[in-house]
């Protein structure tokens, strides 16, 4: 009750700020139990009442956050297959086990940004060829949290962890933060939100 009134005030407040754009800044909804951010599947029945509210919207958010999950594991597997500098991660012991892990899956050389889409490519093509097989990417992420880990340590592997639990659970679940809780409380009470196309410099970004 006291939190429905919270979101009402809140809503209100906006409304009469005549309010068109939200910054939502990196807020997460955690599970108590296990401490990882809240998640729910794909069919769930509150984002099917989302779908039927706008279909046009919601399928695009739905389908923004499950490239955003793909794009953030593959992004993190760039940083250490090409060796990016990064604060505290030493490459000189782990160059071999690199080298060995982007031989064995046929990985390419090349920037971060250019392994990054390498990756991501092949990702959702071996998805889409063999779906119940497992993921050459994936197996690949797994090993290279386990090199990393064992050079580096866990807290500079961590990333690589929750890479490779991206892509285990890709298309299974959504993360769900209180951003975007925010965004349907307010979608319901003023529009604030509306499907777009985001361009860099280099072209559309997919």
């Amino acid at each position: 009750k006291l939190e429905e009134t919270l979101w009402q005030r809140l809503s209100v407040k906006v409304e009469k700020a005549g309010a068109k754009m939200v910054f939502i800044s990196n807020s997460f909804s955690f599970d108590k139990s296990s401490g990882k951010s809240g998640t729910a599947p794909p069919d769930a029945i509150f984002l099917q009442k989302l779908l039927e509210l706008n279909q046009q919207l919601w399928s695009h958010l739905l389908d923004a956050g499950l490239k955003e999950s793909g794009r953030f594991a593959v992004d993190q597997m760039a940083k250490w297959l090409s060796a990016t500098p990064m604060p505290g991660v030493d490459y000189s012991g782990l160059g071999s086990g690199i080298a060995e892990i982007k031989g064995r899956y046929g990985f390419p050389e090349g920037s971060q940004q250019e392994v990054s889409e390498y990756l991501l490519k092949r990702f959702l093509s071996e998805r889409s060829s063999s779906p119940e097989a497992t993921n050459p990417v994936l197996s690949a992420c797994r090993d290279l949290h386990a090199a990393a880990t064992a050079a580096c340590g866990s807290e500079l592997a961590d990333y690589l962890g929750r890479a490779a639990t991206n892509l285990e659970k890709f298309g299974k679940t959504l993360e769900i933060t209180d951003g975007q809780h925010f965004a349907t409380l307010l979608q319901a009470e003023v529009p604030v939100l509306e499907p777009c196309q985001l361009v860099c410099k280099d072209g559309p970004m997919q």
